[in-house]
């Protein structure tokens, strides 16, 4: 295995670079397992834990932006399908 050091990252980090053929012996092994997740679906069976735990009508949960701008949109989009879900014709948003 190699070593590698970045410039963009901080001190003391260091990247390991793996050969593909021990990864993909590793994977055949069951050693090593690539798997990817989307971060919603999380979100979602958290929610639906928590409404189950503490008996609430609904649950709705946001994930973890990278930064305040992105946090602000995630979580109003989050807030507008709610709405969306629960508001009838004729209700009054104050």
């Amino acid at each position: 295995m190699k070593i590698c050091r970045s410039k963009k990252l901080p001190i003391n980090w260091g990247l390991t670079i793996i050969n593909r053929s021990i990864l993909k012996r590793a994977r055949e092994q069951s050693i090593v397992r690539i798997e990817i997740v989307n971060p919603q679906d999380q979100c979602e069976d958290l929610a639906l834990e928590i409404q189950d735990r503490i008996t609430l009508k609904s649950c709705t949960c946001n994930t973890k932006a990278s930064n305040p701008e992105i946090a602000q949109r995630s979580l109003a989009g989050t807030i507008a399908r709610y709405l969306e879900n629960i508001l009838v014709d004729g209700d009054l948003v104050v």
